[in-house]
């Protein structure tokens, strides 16, 4: 056992999880998930408003380098809240105690680190961290052995003032310890960060004592004026998906996260004891987020970390979504100023964290090829002998060297993003005449030339090649009544010719439908085969699909953002729908949002299209139902798909206690949620503006939550929940409205929705939400979501 977030710990060993996830299924909608989580709470951070809009911020004014063989660093620190005030560190950490609000919980932790010249970090106080008790992945032989890992020091909560002094301006100073580590590995004239982090437990603007966390980094130089930090990845690259990346509770910063995952001067590597893996920043972050894809684990192996109490962290399943690939280095290599290192400066450590088959020694049966994907080990070409873990990868892998093609940016590049950017899908003309058929014209370009989508090669590769027109209405709300979609790959006994899709728009095959339209360069025509009903006025024209590179079984599909148009019945202007998220908002972490097999690209706009009010996945129950293996139970119900429903129950894992499961082409069922890397609650992650506010739009409708019999018009068996309701509960889905009496009420849980409770409001009908959950109401949605304020 180690010490860890217990107070007075010592040794770096809370990595409890820093987790990325994605569950890339063709039925809904592919999503980035990483969270970060630690000892304690796995809460994400909030939003701040200003910056440092926080009760606790920390910044460290001085550091001070030991001036003699009997002298000791001192770091100097200030404490203030959110207007600016002074925080009494010694006399809120006094009153931890009585947990007397406000009060420091734990008290500040520090470390300090010289930065080396790669890069990477040599800490000053190391120690040796023996295994511990765990439970390793099933399958899993570990080899577990002492293991080198860096310290972090702090007062004795028992005395405090033993090492922190007050002093007369506001600020504190910390003294360490004499430095543990090696004299002789130990260069105060290079680069020393020092980084501390904290915690107090404070009132918030609204309501009761919340943790608010803390940190910082400050480095200097015995030798003079300290150079910038060294920068590959920078706070904002993490930030772009991670929000306020923020890993064992109150540490937070890439600079910060250095002083203790990295590798030390001298040849020494800091070590996880358990799994024996490298925790060395540039190892360990390349390997949490190509988990899934290392080749030790294609090959049957896992990629896990061991930390507090034994916890197993399991990086085997992580993944980037489809178009934010790990082998696009610049996805987290941008905004430092060595953002560039990636592909200039090829390291030993960095490379071989994701291609772990390589061998340097020789002991591999065949030699690695380059441009194949290999899971097996393979010698490196110049190996054994010539390239060791000492050589400087650099010399040979070189920016920009394609013969060979062993340049970094050369081979890291994600090829999909590339391909997709030189297509354009363009939409027309869209008419809707006296039968009310509505007519579209369209064309597609690649390189700026139209493509002949009857006769390009690009078109004719099978299931690689796929364009299809839909057609949706109303513009104000799509529920694609008298669409009429019936899946005719999907029978039953039931539906011998076809399972129908309630809610669904109607699919036009362009391959097959279209026709030339004369005098336009590579424009094509399709007509609708339904009619817009009556009672409808505007619609909306996806063109969506993707063309195939290569030919035959190399084919492979290419993600080409989709066209969208929105066109009134009868001319005029459309009816606008309202704005909730933006394809920008999506795309943050998704870089280009991607579903269904490469079909549907770029915007949630195409997404609701499909994912209307109306739909569930019963046509792929009634598939799952009628598989010839591990078919579904009979009857197994089928589940809401409405687009405000799915995404908030897909990124719900904060608050989420029960899987949310649908059922994907093919009849496979897929469970969510999966990991988010932002904080479920914090609603402007995602949303525009203050639209996640309630009351909600006049036209949003009620969610059916099952359908009745899907070709029947009005159906009393379908079975459907209000809006308001629908959405709250597809997070909170341990609400309950009944009132028994065995169940808590909500607001008594920590954590909020860790078991079946009564609305803390009771019975409510769902036109009575917004009289407490309105904007300005007691319980405001952006007053009770954590949206504006930076807390745990």
């Amino acid at each position: 056992m180690h010490p860890t977030c217990a107070p007075g710990g010592d040794a770096m060993r809370n990595n409890r999880a820093l987790r990325a996830a994605i569950v890339a299924a063709p039925a809904v909608l592919a999503g980035i998930l990483v969270a970060s989580h630690g000892c304690g709470s796995a809460r994400k951070t909030e939003n701040p408003g200003p910056t440092g809009s926080s009760e606790l911020n920390v910044e460290i004014t001085s550091v001070q380098l030991p001036q003699g063989a009997t002298d000791v660093p001192k770091v100097t620190f200030r404490a203030t809240d959110r207007s600016g005030a002074l925080v009494d560190v010694l006399t809120e950490m006094g009153k931890a105690a009585s947990k007397t609000v406000p009060y420091i919980s734990n008290g500040p932790r520090f470390t300090l680190a010289q930065m080396e010249p790669d890069g990477s970090a040599t800490n000053w106080y190391e120690a040796t961290a023996n295994p511990g008790t765990f439970t390793p992945p099933a399958g899993v032989t570990p080899s577990p052995a002492a293991a080198v890992q860096p310290n972090f020091q702090q007062a004795p909560a028992s005395n405090p003032a033993s090492r922190i002094t007050a002093n007369s301006d506001g600020t504190f100073t910390f003294a360490f310890t004499a430095p543990t580590t090696d004299a002789a590995r130990r260069d105060p004239t290079k680069p020393i960060v020092a980084g501390m982090w904290i915690e107090r437990i404070a009132n918030r603007q609204s309501g009761g004592p919340k943790r608010w966390p803390a940190a910082a980094t400050k480095i200097t130089s015995a030798s003079g004026t300290p150079p910038a930090a060294h920068q590959a990845v920078a706070d904002s690259a993490c930030n772009t998906c991670h929000v306020e990346l923020r890993a064992h509770d109150r540490r937070e910063s890439v600079q910060l996260c250095k002083t203790c995952h990295t590798g030390g001067a001298g040849g020494v590597v800091y070590r996880d004891p358990e799994s024996n893996e490298n925790i060395d920043f540039r190892a360990l972050i390349h390997r949490i987020h190509s988990g899934a894809e290392l080749p030790s684990v294609r090959a049957g192996g896992h990629f896990f970390v061991v930390g507090f109490q034994g916890a197993v962290s399991d990086f085997s399943d992580v993944e980037l979504p489809a178009l934010r690939s790990a082998t696009e280095c610049t996805v987290c290599h941008n905004g430092g100023a060595d953002a560039d290192a990636w592909k200039t400066k090829a390291s030993f450590v960095a490379c071989t964290a994701c291609h772990d088959n390589v061998r340097f020694d020789g002991s591999a049966a065949a030699s690695c090829a380059l441009g194949t994907d290999d899971v097996q080990p393979c010698n490196h070409a110049l190996s054994p002998g010539t390239v060791t873990a000492a050589s400087n990868c650099a010399g040979c892998h070189t920016p920009g060297l394609t013969s060979p093609p062993i340049g970094p940016d050369v081979v890291h590049k994600n090829a999909l993003v590339g391909l997709a950017s030189q297509w354009k899908y363009e939409i027309v003309n869209v008419t809707v005449g006296g039968d009310r058929l509505p007519v579209v014209q369209f064309r597609v370009s690649h390189g700026g030339t139209p493509s002949d989508v009857k006769n390009d090669a690009a078109w004719k590769q099978g299931a690689a090649s796929r364009l299809f027109v839909d057609l949706a209405w109303p513009t104000t709300e799509f529920t694609n009544e008298g669409a009429g979609f019936v899946d005719a790959t999907v029978t039953s006994p039931q539906f011998t010719t076809g399972t129908p899709g309630q809610g669904q728009p109607v699919q036009i095959n362009a391959l097959a439908a279209s026709t030339p339209v004369a005098g336009q360069a590579g424009v094509f025509q399709v007509t609708s085969p339904i009619a817009v009903p009556a009672q409808f006025s505007s619609i909306r024209v996806v063109l969506e699909g993707h063309p195939a590179e290569g030919v035959g079984p190399a084919a492979v599909r290419v993600p080409v953002p989709n066209a969208i148009q929105d066109a009134a019945v009868g001319g005029g202007a459309p009816a606008a729908r309202r704005q909730i998220v933006s394809a920008d908002t999506c795309n943050a972490c998704h870089s280009e949002v991607t579903a269904h097999g490469a079909n549907r690209n770029a915007s949630p706009a195409v997404c609701v299209v499909c994912h209307t009010p109306r739909t569930t996945d019963f046509v792929r129950v009634v598939q799952a139902e009628n598989k010839a293996t591990n078919p579904a139970p009979a009857g197994t119900p089928d589940t809401a798909i409405d687009f405000k429903v799915l995404i908030h129950a897909i990124h719900g894992a904060d608050i989420r206690k029960t899987p949310y499961t649908v059922f994907a082409f093919g009849g496979n069922p897929t469970p969510f949620p999966a990991a988010f890397p932002g904080q479920t609650g914090r609603c402007t992650i995602c949303h525009v503006g203050d639209s996640y506010r309630l009351p909600l739009k006049s036209e949003v409708l009620d969610t059916t939550l099952h359908a009745g019999a899907p070709d029947v018009q009005g159906d009393p068996a379908e079975q459907r929940l209000g809006p308001i309701t629908a959405v709250c509960t597809s997070c909170h889905d341990m609400v309950r409205f009944d009132t028994s009496a065995q169940r808590p009420v909500c607001n008594t849980l920590v954590p909020v929705n860790s078991a079946e409770c009564n609305h803390t409001g009771g019975t409510q009908a769902e036109a009575s939400c917004a009289s407490c959950h309105a904007a300005g109401s007691a319980f405001d949605t952006a007053a009770v979501h954590p949206i504006h304020e930076k807390t745990q």
